[in-house]
């Protein structure tokens, strides 16, 4: 009888383990609006990100530049299709940030929006697209 007891008592202790550590991660992972869950990583918290009307300015002008670089390029090739799906995220990030997001959230949905199976850029993509991003929109 202690025998059975005894591995309750185990089982119990280690699913209250399990939970407590799962329950971090997920507290961790849910802390600020920064974080992408499931992506690539989390935003810089102390970056200073250039205000919404100067940010949309730049990725104006970063539009501007890949759509010029694109019209010289065979559609399909590897470098025509690098430069549309930045084309594709900073479009993304322009459109969040007019439509009232902040800086920060409109690259974290621009992230999201090509880890999706529309675009399905890879993590390490996802990784430099968001680096890019971060250089292009902060100070």
């Amino acid at each position: 009888m202690k025998k059975v007891n005894f591995k309750k008592v185990l089982m119990a202790l280690t699913v209250a383990l399990t939970f407590l550590f799962a329950g971090m991660d997920m507290a961790q992972a849910q802390q600020g609006s920064n974080t992408l869950v499931g992506g690539p990583a989390v935003l810089p918290a102390t970056a200073n990100y250039a205000n919404s009307d100067l940010a949309v300015q730049i990725l104006e002008a970063k539009i501007t530049e890949l759509i010029d670089q694109l019209k010289q390029l065979i559609p399909g090739s590897p470098v025509y299709n690098a430069l549309n799906r930045q084309y594709e995220f900073y479009l993304s990030i322009k459109e969040s940030i007019e439509s009232g997001e902040t800086v920060p959230q409109s690259i974290i949905d621009g992230v999201l929006l090509m880890m999706s199976d529309n675009f399905g850029v890879t993590k390490q993509q996802a990784i430099q697209l968001r680096d890019d991003a971060l250089v292009l929109l902060s100070d």
